[in-house]
């Protein structure tokens, strides 16, 4: 079946689906944010990497009591199919299969803390940061090779089919104060 940009959601808050379809299309924006009240946020949150930084964040400041203004940066969370525990086959939610390998920051609010991963969705990102040429000669396959491509065709032109699309997406959650 041929996905058009019609049958995508018009709504602000896509799924992990339909911003997908969005970026194979070349629809949509070069930059997406999701903030803490989107689905894709909410799904991104439950997942395994969001877990995984939030207790790298604890271990940083004890039982997840921080003083004020603390941060958190240079977090990356690499989404693998074969080493460091496939991370990519251990997982079945769709918004950590879209975002894949992220880098992710937090920092504290009077109330919350805030984290933030991001990343650009591409075509090497899709291939888990190989290019189709090693992917190729590491599975004995033939897969035509394409390069990583810009946002648009031009400086003011249409977006691309499978061009680079920046994604940040954030979540929160409750921040216990010093004493």
């Amino acid at each position: 079946m041929l996905i058009t940009a019609r049958m995508l959601s018009e709504e602000n808050d896509p799924s992990p689906y339909e911003v997908g379809g969005q970026w194979v299309l070349g629809i949509g924006t070069e930059r997406r944010y999701f903030g803490p009240n989107t689905k894709m946020s909410k799904l991104f949150a439950k997942g395994k990497g969001a877990k995984y930084m939030e207790d790298n964040w604890r271990k940083k400041y004890e039982d997840n009591v921080i003083p004020d203004g603390g941060t958190y940066t240079d977090f990356s969370y690499d989404f693998t199919w074969i080493d460091k525990g496939a991370r990519a086959f251990n997982t079945s939610n769709p918004a950590e299969h879209f975002i894949g390998s992220w880098s992710g920051s937090a920092h504290a609010t009077e109330d919350l803390i805030v984290f933030r991963a991001s990343n650009v969705t591409s075509i090497r990102s899709l291939t888990f940061g190989k290019n189709i040429d090693q992917i190729n000669e590491a599975h004995n396959l033939n897969i035509p090779s394409l390069p990583d491509l810009p946002n648009r065709s031009g400086p003011n032109g249409p977006r691309v089919p499978l061009g680079n699309m920046e994604t940040i997406i954030e979540w929160v959650k409750p921040r216990k104060k010093s004493k």
